[in-house]
């Protein structure tokens, strides 16, 4: 039996992910010390609109991204222990918990590091 079908045997089942990109903002609204999962098209660092500007012309990713400046990356490395990622929820048994990781985790797991 496959992992993902063992899973579901014991109650174990995980919501649907969104389409990973190389940037690990992508997908993500900023919700004070959290970044939480809202949707394609969404970028946790832009405070202005909270729209991925790169989207509308070609594939997202960190390393050609217009946000991706060195007082950002400055900001993020300062402050990446002390904010929690929620990437996706989890069902156990019919009760949805929601996976948390701290940001400079979530950034090893999607890009490796920040610069």
């Amino acid at each position: 039996m496959e992992f993902s079908s063992y899973m579901k045997y014991i109650g174990i089942n995980p919501s649907p992910q969104l389409e990973r990109h190389d940037c690990p903002f992508y997908g993500f609204g900023g919700m004070g010390a959290s970044m939480v999962e809202v949707g394609r098209g969404k970028c946790a660092l832009d405070e202005s609109s909270g729209l991925c500007q790169m989207e509308m012309w070609k594939k997202p990713s960190w390393l050609v991204c217009p946000l991706n400046t060195r007082m950002n990356r400055i900001a993020i490395a300062i402050d990446s222990e002390d904010i929690m990622v929620f990437p996706r929820k989890i069902s156990i048994l019919g009760v949805e918990l929601q996976e948390e990781v701290s940001l400079m985790d979530w950034i090893r797991r999607t890009i490796g590091a920040i610069d």
